[in-house]
Order: C-alpha cells, then sequence, then structure tokens
C-alpha cells in the first residue's frame, strides 16, 4: 500500500543525510549530514530557516528539545516561532568527539563536552534530561541535560 502524497524535499546539504527529526506539529524539520552541518526547514515551503556550523567532522544524530505545550500559553506569530513551535535548544552528536547543545534562536553553540572517540548516534529521555551518546569504540556516555542550559 501507498505511504502517501510526497509534500516537499528539502535540499541544502552537501552530502548525505545522516538523521532528521520533525518538529510535534511538521512544520519544522531538523536534518544534520556528511557536510558537518545541521539546517532547521520550513517543511511547508522547503525553505531553509537556519544552518548550524561549528562541528569538524560529520554530524551524526541531532534533535530538537521540544518542550511541551503549557496550557494558556500566548503563542507569539512570527514565521520562526510557527515553525519551530516551542525549541530553543539542538543537541548534537559528531564525528569530531564532541556533543554539542545548540541556541536555536542565535545559532551558536552555548555549550559542548568532547569525548574520546568519534561519536555514531545519541538519545534523549522523554523528559529531556538525559543524553546518551554512543562512540565508535563501544562506549555510550550519559550526561545531564538541565545543567547546560
Amino acid at each position: 500500500e501507498a505511504m502517501g502524497t510526497q509534500l516537499a524535499v528539502c535540499r541544502g546539504h552537501k552530502g548525505p543525510i545522516t538523521s532528521c527529526q520533525l518538529t510535534r506539529e511538521g512544520k519544522g524539520l531538523l536534518s544534520a549530514a556528511e557536510d558537518k552541518t545541521m539546517i532547521v526547514w520550513d517543511v511547508i515551503h522547503g525553505a531553509i530557516m537556519r544552518i548550524l556550523v561549528g562541528h569538524t567532522k560529520p554530524v551524526m544524530e541531532c534533535f530538537m528539545l521540544e518542550d511541551e505545550p503549557e496550557p494558556g500559553k500566548e503563542q507569539i506569530i512570527e514565521r520562526r516561532s510557527m515553525i519551530t513551535g516551542d525549541i530553543r535548544y539542538i543537541v548534537s552528536a559528531s564525528e569530531d568527539s564532541t556533543v554539542r547543545v545548540w541556541d536555536l534562536t542565535t545559532g551558536y553553540d552555548v555549550c559542548y563536552v568532547r569525548l574520546q572517540n568519534p561519536l555514531t548516534c545519541m538519545a534523549k529521555s522523554q523528559d529531556n534530561s538525559l543524553i546518551a551518546a554512543g562512540d565508535e569504540k563501544g562506549g555510550v556516555h550519559i550526561f545531564e541535560l538541565k545543567q547546560a542550559m
């Protein structure tokens, strides 16, 4: 059975895509690639909202830290807010052996940790309080995330 209609193709990376994540409402997308960058996309228009640059080797995994919507919270009607919702931070893991936390509003990393081995994957707890990053030598490194923000 068919999956459904293709809605968009987002093009902008200069290498294979290694990770991607849609926002909860499906209006925004975060992608990472072997070109050492991450891109935040407007899915509806296929447009680039922001390019995050700072890793020195391929970005293997990335995700958005999306807050749960608060009842009664006033929504800011602005294109970026409409696309990315309540996302303020992005976390990435790279073959350059770093895990970085990025501030989406500025596009810069706000903190990072350098490990001994290149990273191959990453996961987060449902409440965004912990991350686990796997390395190419078989280690899984677990960090508290709230202290970084």
